[in-house]
């Protein structure tokens, strides 16, 4: 059982090592009395525009979890992400920003990062970020209605509802793909929360958005963006195949806009290379300065996912 000794002066809290859905509704319950006393959970500002409610709903989709609670009549949001900073990582603070809620943070394995997680209470009276997820989430939009429809109804057979939503949650490989829903700033969202970019020794890159829960949205995404080599848990684009999606994500990522600004760089110096000198090959020192700065770009990249 978790108790107030667990809950520490600076905010964080010592969760079980194990945070598994199955075992989440004593640790989200303690959490959300306690929390309460400690951070506000008024919303900051003014409701964000189009774009950034799609970033919002494609970043859940991928780091996002939906939870209805036994014996209590609201309904939480929890989003998570690793982080080396002492405050919650930029990412979670646009959410909050929003649409308020509530911090923790428990320390990982490695001793290096924590985990931030951000909790969001709903309810009949207060449900918006339900109401964005189901208007514009993919993967999470039918749990999201399934608590407003919850909500609507009076809260009535909270039983059902919770057996239903707990079915949504293992049925994402059933998931029908509204393409609408696949917009830049969508997939901005969820490479900021399953993406990642590379460079790869040689030079050549390399960018990938995983998803083994839900294949269909991966061949969704290959439909609106071509290119990308797709196989049950990710979607990949190698070399050049990388250019329209990768001008997509670098207007919309937040959480990794850094690294894609390393990688706009590289890819805009292959072709200036490619524009001066065709299919020719770097040679002698030329070739020795260009292996230098892939070598240098690729620490820059590596440092930056350890933030």
């Amino acid at each position: 059982m978790l108790s107030k000794a667990d809950l520490h002066h600076n905010g964080s809290i010592d969760l079980p090592e194990l945070y598994t859905e199955e075992a989440e509704d004593e640790v989200l319950d303690f959490i959300a009395a306690e929390k309460a006393k400690l951070l506000s959970t008024d919303k900051n500002g003014a409701l964000p525009d189009r774009s950034i409610v799609e970033w919002i709903a494609g970043f859940l989709d991928g780091d996002g979890c939906v939870h209805l609670f036994k014996g209590r009549t609201n309904a939480m949001v929890t989003v998570s992400q690793a982080h080396t900073g002492e405050e919650p990582p930029a990412t979670l603070q646009r959410i909050y920003r929003h649409y308020g809620g509530s911090f923790c943070k428990r320390p990982r394995k490695n001793g290096t990062r924590q985990q931030w997680i951000l909790q969001i209470s709903q309810s009949t009276h207060n449900h918006t970020l339900l109401r964005e997820i189901a208007d514009h989430g993919i993967i999470k939009a039918p749990q999201a209605a399934l608590l407003l429809n919850f909500f609507e109804e009076g809260m009535v057979n909270r039983g059902h509802a919770y057996r239903q939503l707990g079915l949504l949650k293992k049925r994402y490989h059933e998931i029908v793909v509204d393409a609408s829903r696949l917009t830049a700033s969508y997939i901005g969202g969820l490479f900021d929360a399953e993406g990642s970019v590379e460079i790869r020794i040689k030079g050549a890159l390399s960018l990938e958005i995983a998803q083994k829960s839900s294949p269909p949205l991966l061949r969704a995404i290959l439909s609106r963006w071509p290119g990308g080599i797709v196989n049950d848990v990710k979607i990949r684009y190698n070399g050049e195949a990388v250019d329209d999606i990768f001008a997509d994500l670098l207007q919309h990522s937040l959480g990794k806009a850094d690294q894609l600004q390393i990688v706009a760089q590289h890819r805009r110096d292959q072709k200036d290379w490619r524009s001066e000198h065709g299919n020719g090959r770097r040679t002698g020192t030329v070739l020795q300065a260009w292996t230098a700065e892939i070598a240098r770009r690729r620490g820059q990249l590596t440092a930056m996912k350890r933030k």
